[in-house]
């Protein structure tokens, strides 16, 4: 556990402790954007977590890793900043990041894209992230930032970890420039009961629901190599986190006529079935009763909704209305399928719940197409299969970069 004037992290509290200082932290000043010194620490950090056993065998810590390094961390610098506008943009100031329990490295991304804009920050990390590769991640960041060469990081962060607790709740949040809630609704409407400052502002990341569109005669097309590259970037998104991050494919819809459709399903699920196999993945216990208790649940709420197929490594739904479920969110590997004829089939069911739509199709022009011509108030990421839980500064058409700095105009 990590207790310090800077850093602490406790199971529950009840008051701000003493020793947490944050008058001290209130009292810094920022750091300027881009700070040099920050783009080193966030290289060392990369190169410490992918250096580490431990964490080397963490699909979601690689991820972080690689996210981390300099040459993404350079793409995201080039992709928002530009020294050639006549507008300064400059740091929120106090960013208070409250992170979800589903996905335990969430709090580094968000924390990472506020270091860069300069801003000082108190990360809230959900009580609930207990495992071990959370707690080696954690005395990793511990001990990096405990170098006397990151004393400017460490003197501006506090990562705090707290059940609840209005009183610490609020008071952080009325003494932040910019509150961040990834915790989902019943998070975002908890802390809207904890007043802001008129100046200060929030950045909310709602329950969101994501899908898969595969062409199905692009499937048929492919020779073995390609088909297990395919299940394999598949299996990644789906299964990483037990199929609960926000991303994660729950509805995968088929785009092609019912012959080639009724094949490439096949083709497709055998071979999800032999990368399980093959790579030994790991579930959860009562992961297999409670997918069988969801999807019977499904297909009785649902006359539209039938099993097609049920086993220990992914129990599909057959439905012919396109609907995603949020209700019952056991994940590890429950999937409905929706088959279509044309893109506009699944146009009824798009609305702002919609995140993300990961696609296999060889010609992605008429995908991109149908995206950019509609209207519908959803659908905010359109990415390949095997790159949905793949973090931007963008998330859920949300700009974070924007939304943690303020901007000068000089006329």
């Amino acid at each position: 556990m990590i207790h310090n004037h800077k850093i602490f992290m406790e199971k529950k509290i009840k008051k701000i402790p003493k020793d947490l200082k944050i008058e001290s932290l209130l009292l810094k000043s920022n750091l300027p954007i881009l700070e040099p010194k920050i783009l080193d620490f966030l290289n060392e950090l990369s190169k410490k977590i992918l250096n580490t056993k431990e964490l080397k065998k963490s699909p979601q810590m690689v991820a972080l890793g690689f996210w981390l390094r300099k040459a993404n961390i350079n793409k995201i610098i080039k992709n928002n900043f530009s020294i050639n506008k006549p507008n300064l943009l400059k740091p929120k100031g106090l960013v208070f990041h409250v992170a979800p329990s589903n996905i335990e490295t969430m709090f580094i991304y968000s924390w990472v894209i506020s270091l860069i804009c300069g801003n000082k920050n108190v990360v809230r990390v959900s009580s609930k992230n207990n495992s071990n590769d959370f707690k080696f991640l954690f005395d990793l960041l511990e001990k990096l930032l405990n170098d006397k060469k990151w004393k400017k990081i460490y003197e501006r962060n506090i990562f705090i970890s707290y059940d609840h607790d209005d009183e610490v709740s609020a008071f952080f949040s009325n003494n932040c420039d910019v509150r961040v809630l990834w915790g989902g609704n019943e998070t975002i409407n908890k802390f809207r009961e904890f007043k802001l400052q008129p100046y200060a502002s929030e950045i909310c990341f709602s329950n969101k629901k994501s899908f898969s569109i595969i062409n199905s005669k692009d499937v048929i097309s492919l020779n073995e190599e390609k088909l297990k590259e395919l299940t394999a970037k598949f299996v990644t998104d789906a299964y990483t986190f037990d199929q609960m991050a926000c991303s994660s494919p729950r509805l995968i819809v088929w785009y092609g006529d019912n012959k080639e459709t009724k094949i490439a399903k096949n083709i497709f699920w055998n071979k999800v079935q032999q990368h399980l196999n093959s790579t030994n993945h790991i579930f959860q216990e009562g992961d297999s009763f409670n997918k069988c208790l969801a999807s019977n649940s499904i297909a009785i709420d649902l006359d539209y909704a039938k099993i097609i197929d049920s086993d220990p490594r992914f129990t599909r739904l057959e439905i012919n209305k396109p609907f995603i479920y949020d209700t019952k969110l056991y994940g590890a590997g429950l999937f409905l399928e929706f088959s279509i004829n044309e893109l506009n089939s699944i146009s009824e069911m798009i609305n702002r719940s919609i995140q993300t739509v990961s696609y296999f199709a060889t010609d992605r022009k008429e995908l991109f197409k149908y995206i950019e011509n509609s209207t519908y108030n959803g659908i905010d990421r359109l990415v390949p299969i095997g790159k949905s839980l793949d973090f931007e500064e963008t998330w859920d058409g949300i700009n974070l970069i924007k939304g943690l700095t303020r901007q000068i105009t000089l006329i």
